[in-house]
């Protein structure tokens, strides 16, 4: 909430651009907030999808990560979806790959993906990384 009556609150994009809401979705993974929308934030290159297209194929992690996510509610409303929050970088030469339900972040869905896909490690939320 502002602190001033002359100051106001909007979102900005990683440019530090102001975006403007939309009253309705242009694109099924724009995000809701307050009553409006905003743009789905995130790009990603053929082989950036390919890694995120097979975490989202693995029923298992759904099945692992929300083993009762409620007692009356279809599964398909809970599942989890990943977006890249970490590209590789010199020093770590790895995908940070973020789960998300209802564009919540999950905190026990974090994985680390080699850029080959060779390798990918679950990242617990205590710190540690595990085949």
């Amino acid at each position: 909430m502002p602190s001033s009556k002359k100051s106001e609150s909007y979102l900005i994009n990683k440019k530090g651009e102001k975006v403007e809401p939309y009253k309705t979705k242009k694109h099924p993974k724009d995000y809701e907030i307050g009553g409006v929308y905003y743009p789905y934030p995130f790009t990603y290159t053929l082989t950036e999808q390919k890694i995120l297209n097979s975490l989202e194929n693995l029923d298992i992690l759904n099945d692992i990560l929300h083993l009762a996510p409620c007692d009356n509610c279809d599964k398909k409303d809970h599942l989890l979806d990943f977006e890249i929050t970490e590209k590789p970088r010199k020093y770590f030469p790895y995908y940070v790959v973020q789960g998300y339900v209802n564009q919540s972040k999950e905190s026990d869905a974090v994985f680390i993906v080699s850029t080959d896909m060779s390798k990918i490690y679950h990242y617990s939320w205590d710190g540690e990384m595990k085949p």
